[in-house]
């Protein structure tokens, strides 16, 4: 199994930022860690449903329409 470089950098950034939260986090500063994180999970999540897509082709359209009532929802 090759792992594609872009997702494995991914991975281990989103990996050491949560690991290292607890190391130097403090109550005071969770928010702005959390926040520099925040775009890496969607990027992650992404790839992740960018690879189910690849993998289940004929979901493509429902799952494309589910997340853009989602999104308006979201947005509204």
């Amino acid at each position: 199994m090759e792992i594609d470089p872009f997702t494995l950098v991914i991975t281990v950034v989103l990996i050491w930022s949560i690991v290292a939260l607890s190391w130097y986090g403090s109550p005071e500063t969770l928010l702005l860690q959390a926040c520099l994180w925040t775009g890496i999970v969607i990027i992650a999540v992404g790839l992740g449903l960018e690879r189910a897509l690849s993998y289940w082709q004929h979901r493509g359209t429902p799952l494309t329409l589910f997340l853009a009532i989602f999104i308006e929802k979201v947005t509204a």
